[in-house]
């Protein structure tokens, strides 16, 4: 055995031994997670030295055609290569040594993708009830030429789907967030993952980079730790205002507080919290023991309160700007909110459950106490082109 085939399969069983046994019915989540993973395990192994390299094993588990969107290129059907290629034994030396070359990059690649596809699949096997995949088990052969990506789609097509209710929780989650980040970038990231989130949930009601925008520039004038970086904000041209411009900025300024405050400071929920505006009087000084203030404490205290109402009123002017932004979106907000409480509705009078539900039932056409309705199923000549990969009549 190669040491390729044996790193493959090593990564493979590592990962398997943290990611917990699922008993139930699936969640897109919970799928799109364990994806993710085994995607990241999969990428960095050597593969494809037959054709330089421009494939590699997330292939496996991944979508076909998503696949082929990423990387250009679809990922191809791989055989047991044949045990002699022409010119092996050719008398010219330069066809000879092409020959077994190529004979022995098509001899690791398979084994390679042998190996990761049999490690994968045992994974999924051991992770997944037999409930949601059992009507891809073949009568003679088992699950034995199922392959991961093939588990993949059909998983996906009988987990239990994000309900409507989903996207509102996540809108409402993403609005009161920034209080539990350690940083802008923490909270940055977290606007970001949920963004990604909502996609999932539902293409039609993803967050776009406006809500983002609208969420972390709320964020930012009701905390009131970074005032300068709010009036750069308030500042700039509207048509620049945009949520890459508004990371440069608040990165930016979140860093040089961090330079300039080295200790850990503010409250238990983030680390680098700005310290809060003061509240004691404008003079930087009490008065003296003598009783009356000097001239220059007089004049350096209304210095001071002038500052404060230019600070005032830079908030006020900030308010009032993201006021008319919150205006500008109520309309589809609104629309979304509309929407998804009607699917909210129709989801309770279904019973709480996700639409086509989990319940089995005999089918007429395969014969098996199975999730998906009769006109889906694979035995019907209509649906031959959504047959996975290895599927075989269990007829």
């Amino acid at each position: 055995m190669s040491d390729y085939v044996l790193n493959i399969t090593e990564v493979i069983t590592t990962l398997g031994d943290t990611i917990v046994p699922i008993p139930g019915q699936p969640t897109q989540e919970e799928l799109y997670d364990i994806k993710s993973k085994l995607v990241q395990a999969l990428y960095p192994t050597p593969f494809d030295a037959e054709h330089g390299a421009k494939h590699n094993l997330a292939g496996i588990v991944m979508d076909p055609a998503a696949y082929t969107a990423h990387f250009n290129n679809p990922f191809p059907t791989y055989s047991a290569p044949p045990a002699f290629e022409t010119d092996m034994d050719s008398t010219d030396v330069g066809k000879r040594t092409k020959a077994n070359a190529l004979n022995k990059a098509k001899l690791r690649d398979y084994s390679t993708f042998k190996a990761a596809s049999n490690a994968v699949r045992t994974l999924l096997l051991g992770i997944f009830n037999e409930t949601w995949y059992g009507e891809l088990k073949h009568s003679l052969s088992g699950y034995a030429e199922v392959s991961p990506s093939a588990f993949f789609t059909h998983l996906e097509k009988n987990c239990r789907g994000r309900h409507a209710m989903d996207s509102l929780e996540l809108m409402n989650k993403l609005q009161s967030i920034y209080d539990q980040c350690d940083s802008v970038a923490d909270y940055v990231k977290e606007l970001e993952d949920g963004q990604r989130a909502s996609e999932r949930i539902d293409a039609s009601t993803k967050i776009s980079d406006a809500t983002l925008l609208l969420y972390a520039t709320s964020a930012m004038v009701l905390s009131g730790h970074f005032p300068t970086a709010n009036e750069k904000w308030e500042d700039l041209d509207p048509t620049k205002k945009t949520w890459t411009k508004w990371k440069e900025i608040y990165l930016l300024a979140d860093q040089r507080a961090n330079i300039q405050h080295r200790e850990p400071l503010g409250s238990a929920n983030g680390a680098f919290r700005r310290p809060p505006v003061s509240t004691s009087s404008p003079f930087t000084s009490p008065p003296p023991a003598g009783g009356m203030p000097t001239l220059d404490d007089l004049t350096t205290g209304f210095d001071n309160l002038a500052n404060a109402a230019t600070t005032d009123k830079a908030v006020l002017e900030s308010l009032v700007e993201t006021n008319k932004v919150l205006t500008a979106t109520v309309a589809e907000q609104s629309s979304t909110i509309d929407r998804l409480t009607k699917e909210i509705a129709q989801l309770r009078r279904q019973g709480g459950r996700a639409s086509g539900g989990s319940e089995k039932k005999l089918c007429p056409n395969c014969n098996k106490v199975v999730v998906h309705k009769p006109d889906d199923c694979f035995e019907l000549e209509k649906n031959a082109a959504k047959r996975p990969n290895g599927w075989r009549s269990s007829l």
